[in-house]
């Protein structure tokens, strides 16, 4: 009888102690079961701060599960180029035109469904999931959600990391001066993703751009993506085109579409999607950036 009265003391003092967390605890707690799905252009910081994010949520013991469109994608522009006979022995001797804009809508088309797949699964196995993948067209944001609602999945974050074009511009530039030949980055891609993301029309601009600062960085884009095209390998290129099927200067004529230069030379920037939470890359470090967006996950919930 001592035993069982000795043990329900010790439960209750437990219970009124801090053994358990108090309801204030609890609320504090935002990093349960959901997506963080990370938008942005090539080269904007989302992946360094993926993975900063899964660091700080590790420390936690939490269940992390990163997916990126890349690991999708990669695989099958390999096999698809395999499949054409390209020379693995002389990637030099393929041809530019292995690959159509057919075959790499077929591509994303497929890697979006499986990633959404993967998504999905490792959510319900109650992970948190943060996903990376450029998103800058409004169809394939709504291919996102659907795939999500579909499955019930409402505890979704829509986070923007924006980076500034001169930047990303710069970025692109140091990233290829550091990468093999294979590797480079195409600078006509990452202006394509800017210029279907951001626009001038908008009432809460996130930044501004000059007339004077597009037409130098105009100019630095053109010169290095002449450069680039010069030194890759000719299945890159077809790569890269099927990605990216307009030329230079049609991407620039569609920047200016997007981007209306005041009286003043300025021109004011804003998405064109609306996120839950936008953050400029350029100020912060991919850690401070995790930080904030945990910040913004635990005044959401």
């Amino acid at each position: 009888m001592r035993s069982c009265i000795l043990f329900f003391a010790i439960l209750i003092s437990r219970c009124n102690g801090m053994d358990l967390p108090s309801e204030q605890q609890e609320k504090k707690k935002p990093y349960s079961q959901q997506i963080i799905f990370l938008n942005g252009t090539t080269t904007a910081g989302k992946s360094s701060i993926a993975l900063s994010l899964a660091e700080k949520l590790k420390t936690q013991l939490l269940p992390i599960e990163i997916l990126s469109i890349d690991s999708f994608v990669v695989p099958k522009v390999q096999w698809a180029l395999f499949k054409k006979r390209i020379n693995p022995g002389n990637i030099f001797v393929a041809n530019e035109d292995l690959l159509q804009k057919s075959d790499m809508k077929q591509i994303k088309n497929e890697s979006m469904t499986e990633l959404c797949a993967a998504a999905i699964m490792a959510y319900k196995q109650n992970n948190i999931v943060i996903i990376d993948a450029p998103v800058y067209k409004s169809k394939h944001i709504e291919f996102y959600k659907s795939k999500f609602n579909a499955f019930e999945i409402s505890n979704v974050s829509w986070i923007l990391t924006y980076c500034p074009i001169t930047t990303l511009l710069k970025r692109v530039m140091v990233r290829n001066s550091e990468s093999s030949i294979i590797d480079q980055r195409s600078i006509a891609q990452a202006l394509y993703q800017f210029s279907h993301m951001y626009q001038s029309k908008g009432d809460n601009p996130i930044d501004q751009l000059s007339k004077d600062n597009f037409d130098i960085m105009c100019m630095s884009a053109s010169v290095e993506h002449m450069i680039t095209q010069e030194i890759i390998p000719g299945f890159l290129k077809g790569v890269q085109k099927a990605i990216c099927p307009l030329e230079f200067e049609e991407i620039k004529s569609l920047m200016l579409k997007q981007w209306s230069f005041g009286p003043d030379n300025i021109a004011p920037i804003n998405p064109i999607i609306p996120h839950d939470y936008i953050i400029n890359t350029q100020q912060y470090t991919s850690k401070e950036c995790a930080q904030m967006i945990l910040d913004f996950l635990t005044e959401k919930n």
